[in-house]
């Protein structure tokens, strides 16, 4: 990589669940200090997350890829920096230093490998890991940092504030900005101002009170979906606006324009990938532009209860990916997306919906032959560990036994994988009832059900009739999905030479070592730059997980589960008896007063704690 660019210092500002548009209800609204920044830089007033949750949109905005690339499930999310660039490893090589502060303790775990998180040593005071930081905080971390002389040239600095229950966060964004100024870290530099993703309006129906018992990162509409995002640099325009979709997956691309980064092909997927993101400046050269298309996911490729949007500037398509039910809407004509085109007679309709079915069929071949080759592997790797050529060649029949809630797509990479290896094999399946519905085509060679009476399974006679080679438990391993202990007793019935419990990256572990040890193994990497700082830490993190296991194993707490389209009739009925008012597109400011009351309040309180 050659090293000749130029060398700005970056500042990324990122504000958790924040609209593009003031709704005056509730705490998610527009911030004050974007309508500043707006009138010193570009603002793209349509961009559109990958995915409405915090962790995956970052993934997404820090590499450029759709967050589906990254990872193939959140409960096991990791990121490979040797098949996938982020921006802080790039910069990384052109001598940049990273200063990144994360409002909370996930978010510092998760995306250390990616995005970096501030090691302790340059934490203030009674500052610690284990806590959830609130804004005035990590202000104050920036503060610590330039009082102490520990930045250095050149710099990404990385700032996630979250308005949630606080009516100052503009304001605290806004004492940030200023630190930079004071200390000459501003004028020159280029600054990102956005969020991970958006919220559901508060006329939605879907509030902060709804959603303890849903998710908000389950909803596609433009509400949630939809960001702020403004950038500055030296040299932009000032006060312009650029209405057209663009992705949070541009931002990467954008930043790498404006340094003037050349990338040679590094054979990483962010430069090779067809659905990585491009650069924004495009926009703002008075070039022709070809449209562009953002696609969001609500989970990644291998979850159960997945929803996949693509977004264009006129029209956009939902797809039910557990429900298989699809949905067009007009977002000229119907912004709130109450009337589901996709049953319309118009040509126009047809056409559209044929254009997004082939995007997306496309789209899901690309993620699926990118994830499928890794899977393949990671297959070959466990049966190497287990037989021999030989053995492999004298494997006959083969049994899989999975939830109704396994993703339909996953257990097709299993069945193609085992087939590549054991050529020889008949796959049967066992399973719930409905799984026979399902898997009726004919992708296994015989189907058994589990019948449930109460608290009893019963399988059906039919399999134990028969021997088996191999059977397989293929689930989620994590420490949020309670393993059936039933189902494993059942599965010892079985006449089989061997059982394994497999999970969705094809990796075969113990039952009781992912109970107790996998969950303790998976927060000690991610904690373990802390403990040195934090040795009280360890034993809080050891004392956590074996309470979650207790919760889990003994209480059996089980994941929460729902059918997302019945969310969004729900919301739309909400919205229907609302008082007919475009819903997204207002920008309503009879909070202002209240806000800026709030503020001088706060302003007042911080004067006299320096006194």
């Amino acid at each position: 990589m050659g090293l000749t660019m130029n060398k700005k210092n970056i500042i990324w500002i990122v504000t958790d669940s924040v609209r593009t548009y003031r709704s005056g209800y509730d705490d998610r609204d527009r911030l004050d200090v974007m309508d500043k920044i707006a009138t010193e830089g570009v603002e793209f007033s349509n961009a559109f997350t990958s995915a409405p949750s915090s962790i995956l949109a970052a993934s997404t905005m820090f590499t450029g890829l759709p967050a589906c690339y990254i990872s193939r499930h959140y409960n096991d999310f990791s990121f490979d920096d040797n098949e996938i660039d982020s921006l802080r490893n790039l910069l990384k090589g052109f001598g940049y230093h990273a200063y990144s502060i994360f409002d909370a303790k996930a978010c510092r775990c998760a995306l250390h490998s990616m995005a970096g998180a501030l090691p302790s040593k340059y934490f203030p005071p009674k500052v610690t890991h284990d806590e959830w930081w609130p804004n005035k905080e990590i202000t104050n971390i920036l503060k610590h940092l330039f009082d102490n002389q520990y930045v250095k040239s050149p710099s990404i600095f990385l700032l996630w504030y979250n308005c949630r229950h606080d009516p100052n966060t503009s304001y605290e964004i806004e004492r940030a900005i200023n630190i930079f100024k004071e200390n000459g870290v501003y004028d020159d530099s280029i600054l990102v101002m956005c969020s991970d993703h958006g919220y559901p309006d508060p006329k939605s129906g879907l509030t902060a009170e709804t959603m303890k018992k849903y998710s908000h990162d389950m909803i596609i509409t433009d509400d949630n979906i939809r960001v702020p995002l403004l950038i500055k640099y030296p040299g932009c325009p000032k006060g312009k606006k650029v209405e057209n979709v663009v992705r949070t997956s541009d931002i990467y691309f954008t930043l790498l324009d404006i340094l003037d980064v050349s990338v040679p092909n590094r054979n990483k997927m962010n430069y090779n990938c067809e659905y990585r993101g491009k650069s924004l400046l495009e926009y703002l050269n008075g070039n022709k532009v070809e449209p562009r298309i953002a696609r969001t996911d609500t989970r990644l490729r291998l979850a159960f209860g997945r929803v996949t949007s693509l977004r264009s500037d006129t029209f956009k398509y939902v797809y039910y990916c557990d429900e298989h039910k699809e949905g067009l809407y007009d977002m000229v004509n119907d912004p709130s997306e109450m009337i589901n085109l996709i049953d319309s007679d118009k040509l126009i309709h047809k056409e559209e919906i044929e254009k997004f079915r082939k995007m997306l069929n496309d789209m899901d071949q690309s993620i699926n032959h990118y994830h499928l080759d890794q899977l393949k592997l990671n297959l070959q790797k466990e049966i190497r560990k287990r037989y021999t050529s030989d053995a492999v060649g004298q494997v006959k029949r083969i049994l899989i036994h999975t939830s109704i809630l396994t993703p339909a797509s996953v257990l097709l990479y299993l069945i193609e994988s085992l087939q590549n290896h054991f050529k020889n094999a008949s796959i049967d399946f066992i399973g719930d009832p409905e799984n026979k519905v399902k898997y009726q085509d004919g992708i296994f060679d015989n189907i058994y059900t589990i019948e449930q009476s109460d608290d009893l399974k019963t399988m059906d006679k039919g399999v134990l009739e028969n021997k088996y080679d191999i059977t397989i438990y293929f689930t989620e391993n994590s420490r949020y999905l309670f393993i059936d202990p039933n189902v494993v007793s059942m599965l010892k019935k079985v006449n089989s030479s061997r059982i394994y419990m497999m999970d969705y990256n094809f990796s075969i572990y113990s039952n009781l070592f992912s109970k107790w040890i996998t969950p303790f193994i998976r927060l000690y990497k991610r904690n373990r730059q802390f403990y040195k700082g934090e040795p009280l830490l360890f034993f809080k993190e050891l004392y956590s997980t074996i309470k979650a296991g207790i919760k889990l194993h003994f209480l059996k707490h089980k994941e929460q589960t729902f059918d997302t389209e019945q969310i969004k009739i729900m919301r739309d009925k909400n919205v229907a008896v609302f008082d007919g008012k475009n819903p997204w597109i207002s920008d309503r400011s009879e909070d202002k007063e209240k806000r800026d009351a709030f503020n001088l309040d706060y302003i007042n309180k911080l004067g006299k704690a320096k006194e």
